[in-house]
């Protein structure tokens, strides 16, 4: 931005009555960061990520080209904008189409004001005549030339932009990804598949069935209203404790249970049973951890539900339909049938350590039982461990 040109404005620009679609007058403002994309931004949440991130308080079309076109040749610019809507920030419809006109005459209005005082021949006294001893040469040439080139730079501009948009595109929608948190993959990967999901979701103002709230699952996130974002993020928090639930508990399990059967099979002294039943019991704590995080997910999701306003039951059947389609019901049943085996391992080592007088491990690797009884419980708790260790899906070797 050329800093003389921008001295002119800070003089000019004020002094130029310009009005808001009431009728009540606009406010001028000199300098400030803002965005410049070929896109039409009416998106509040990206609007209000923008200004976070990078404080923009605008964001308009064309001052990238423009300031590119005139950085390459080394001409001054300047860039005068009159704002025509709330970029998404507004309730209801937006009224860009109703201010275009008005916005138009504005920046016209002070643009014409400023090029009339940059005008080294202009009989009144201007700014720039009085800073050509700060500037190092004259600008009577250039500032006949201005208006021109400045013309000439925005049609430059917007030709580029028109043959080119990719790079000002694949940056717009880079920074709406990270305003979200994704990677560029990700986000493309989620507007293709909501490419083919129903919009509905994503415009009801009501939402009336367990099906329709889930449905919101496979819309784009940004298209939603900030109710809508609410809930989403309630069962993005949900799924994301199901799956660390999940991959906790297949971890620690497989590593458990590989120290159960292999050694159960070979142990003969009470120092392998003793790390056979440690191996158990930290499956039993593990497997009712899981458990009882599953159980949680239906009550605590309706109940944060409610806390957003969905009234009963229909809180409740949502968290039903969220869970069954997370199969939670069988990650319970899993967890819960894992606990069971735990309790039937300790069980039979219990047994084994506590009857070792009474049987000897065979060079085939089968335990022989010295009495009839000793036969007859062992028979019972092997039967009870093998079953439960079936019902917990593990293959018996």
């Amino acid at each position: 931005m050329d800093p003389n040109l921008l001295a002119v404005a800070r003089v000019t620009a004020p002094k130029v009555s310009i009005r808001r679609a009431d009728g009540s007058k606009a406010k001028d403002v000199l300098g400030g960061t803002g965005m410049s994309g070929p896109i039409f931004l009416d998106d509040r949440s990206f609007r209000d990520f923008a200004f976070q991130k990078w404080h923009a308080r605008i964001h308009e079309m064309e001052g990238t080209a423009i300031a590119q076109v005139g950085y390459s040749n080394r001409v001054p610019i300047l860039i005068v904008r009159a704002l025509s809507d709330l970029a998404g920030g507004q309730s209801g419809v937006n009224q860009e189409e109703r201010n275009t006109q008005l916005a138009a005459s504005n920046a016209a209005e002070i643009t014409a004001k400023i090029l009339e005082r940059s005008n080294p021949h202009s009989k009144k006294p201007n700014i720039m005549e009085l800073k050509k001893s700060q500037i190092g040469k004259p600008h009577g040439s250039l500032g006949r030339m201005a208006p021109l080139i400045v013309m000439a730079l925005v049609i430059l501009g917007l030709v580029y932009l028109f043959l080119n948009p990719a790079p000002f595109i694949n940056l717009m929608k880079y920074a709406q990804a990270s305003s979200q948190g994704k990677t560029m993959a990700q986000a493309n990967a989620e507007a293709s598949a909501s490419a083919s999901a129903s919009a509905a979701a994503s415009a009801v103002g009501e939402l009336k069935t367990p099906d329709d709230y889930l449905s919101l699952m496979k819309v784009n996130a940004s298209t939603l209203s900030d109710a809508n974002k609410k809930i989403l993020n309630i069962f993005s928090d949900e799924l994301d404790k199901i799956t660390k639930a999940k991959e906790r508990e297949t971890v620690e399990s497989n590593s458990e249970v590989a120290s159960i059967f292999t050694p159960l099979a070979q142990a003969k002294t009470d120092d392998d049973l003793a790390k056979i039943r440690d191996a158990a019991t930290k499956l039993k704590q593990t497997s009712d951890t899981a458990a009882g995080a599953f159980q949680d997910v239906q009550t605590e999701l309706a109940r944060r539900l409610a806390d957003i306003g969905v009234a009963d039951p229909l809180n409740t059947q949502v968290a039903d339909a969220f869970a069954k389609q997370g199969n939670v019901p069988d990650d319970l049943n899993t967890a819960q049938n894992t606990s069971k085996f735990a309790d039937a391992t300790i069980a039979y080592v219990d047994f084994l350590k506590e009857s070792k007088n009474s049987w000897t491990r065979k060079a085939d690797g089968t335990l022989s039982f010295h009495d009839k009884e000793a036969v007859t419980k062992a028979q019972q708790l092997g039967k009870a461990f093998s079953d439960s260790a079936v019902q917990a899906g593990f293959q018996m070797k």
